[in-house]
């Protein structure tokens, strides 16, 4: 998590040191909400089948 702190940090640092368009720096915040989406799905759906799969021996996941 905090790999994804660190870049908004230098964008917020630069959006007032360079005035960045205020677009670009909420399609980047948007970019990093999703990617935290995707990561915490594909965790979810990884712990799920784990689970199924050491209650259900016969399930064909590992």
């Amino acid at each position: 998590m905090l790999l994804f702190l660190i870049p908004s940090i230098t964008t917020f640092n630069l959006l007032f040191t360079n005035h960045i368009d205020l677009a670009v720096y909420a399609n980047y915040l948007r970019d990093i909400q999703i990617g935290i989406h995707f990561l915490y799905v594909n965790i979810h759906f990884f712990l799920t089948q784990a689970l199924a799969s050491k209650c259900n021996p016969t399930s064909s996941f590992f």
